[in-house]
């Protein structure tokens, strides 16, 4: 177990906030209580100053096993019991839990850079954290023509690699359409890598050759 979800419920409203931690609920408990001290603005601190902490019942909900599972889990009671709208949770949760960050090649699926948080990721593409941590929860888990993952190793999903290919060579007035980079790999001899690379528009192709997406 890397964390657990708690619920945090205030028993003069009924009012409910979640929260994912990968510390214990006891320890959880006190930060929280210690920020509402301090004045730290939100919603779900401004109600511990305002009712008192003994108004509020806190109980374990689940665990997960890995940084990405608990991100899910937090996400799924929040709408569960419906406490963005109804209780203290400011947003859909998932993305205020410190976690590392990994980029693949969406070429090979190929590890390329790891990353300590969500901030340091989206500073390397130029992005917000919070478009990093959707791709990272996200099916396909595709942005910014990368892999993102909080899971080392990771398996994309077949199904959402195969974008359409198409190539044009302008010296013979040829065009080639691929279900695939897989498939134009393999029928042309040119690198998986390359022809992504191509796509993106990292790597310029050789004089009088276009690949792109469709």
């Amino acid at each position: 177990m890397i964390g657990i979800i708690y619920k945090a419920q205030n028993e003069q409203t009924g009012e409910i906030y979640i929260g994912a931690t990968t510390n214990s609920l006891y320890q959880r408990k006190l930060d929280q209580c210690e920020r509402a001290k301090r004045g730290v603005k939100g919603k779900f601190h401004e109600a511990i100053s305002t009712y008192g902490t003994d108004a509020f019942s806190w109980e374990q909900i689940d665990s997960a096993s890995s940084i990405g599972e608990l991100a899910q889990k937090e996400k799924a009671f929040i709408l569960k019991y419906n406490s963005k709208e109804e209780g203290y949770n400011q947003d859909n949760g998932g993305s205020g839990i410190k976690r590392t960050v990994y980029k693949y090649d969406i070429a090979n699926g190929l590890l390329i850079e790891k990353y300590e948080c969500l901030e340091k990721a989206a500073k390397s593409v130029s992005s917000s954290k919070q478009h990093i941590s959707r791709a990272c929860l996200s099916v396909n888990n595709i942005y910014k023509g990368f892999y993102w993952s909080y899971n080392y190793p990771f398996e994309p999903n077949e199904d959402a690699r195969k974008r359409k290919v198409i190539y044009y060579n302008f010296k013979d007035e040829t065009a080639r359409e691929f279900d695939s980079v897989a498939e134009a790999s393999r029928k042309t001899g040119v690198s998986k890598s390359c022809i992504a690379r191509f796509c993106r528009k990292e790597r310029n192709p050789p004089e009088g050759i276009l690949w792109e997406y469709e």
